[in-house]
């Protein structure tokens, strides 16, 4: 039995692997190329202290740095408003940091997961392609460069405990989870 498919990792000038073997055989040998480059290191989602204390007064005060507060927080810098995003954990990325896994996609060509356009000049995945269906491990990726991109606003392990006032005068009530670490 053999089988033939396109790949990065090509054997052959052609561009075409050969697998050749039994059933079993090629079955793990195609789903080790689909699974190839689907990991994602989620430590680099972390995000340390930020050296600026919080900030007494902003315009917009962005509640967790997933991916979609990572976006609101990155248009609104855009257009000039002075943002604070809070995150109550050390990561970004949301609910995308914790549940997606290596064989997640997603239809990234959808307005709400491709973010490239918030990406800044420069970043190597500005660049970077997506598929129509991305792999989580693309897509954290991008979130990774947004956050990082935002490093000077985020503020991580701050907890917000209420949200007082009306009418656009707000005033938000949070606990900074890292009062009592040293150099943290």
């Amino acid at each position: 039995c053999e089988l033939f498919f396109a790949g990065e990792a090509a054997a052959s000038p052609s561009g075409v692997n050969a697998v050749k073997g039994s059933p079993p055989a090629m079955a793990t040998a195609i789903s080790t190329a689909m699974l190839a480059n689907t990991g994602f290191d989620k430590r680099a989602l972390l995000h340390g202290r930020n050296a600026k204390p919080l900030p007494e007064e902003v315009d917009v005060v962005v509640i967790g740095a997933g991916l979609l507060g990572l976006m609101a927080a990155a248009r609104l810098k855009k257009n000039g408003h002075k943002v604070a995003v809070l995150e109550q954990r050390s990561i970004v990325g949301g609910i995308w940091s914790m549940y997606a896994n290596s064989t997640s996609q997603v239809n990234s060509s959808e307005g709400g997961y491709n973010i490239k356009d918030l990406l800044p000049e420069g970043s190597p995945r500005k660049a970077a392609d997506n598929r129509d269906h991305s792999t989580a491990a693309e897509i954290l990726k991008d979130i990774a460069a947004l956050g990082d991109s935002l490093a000077d606003v985020i503020y991580t392990r701050v907890s917000v405990a209420k949200v007082l006032g009306t009418n656009g005068d707000y005033t938000t009530v949070v606990s900074d989870l890292n009062a009592g670490d040293e150099g943290a």
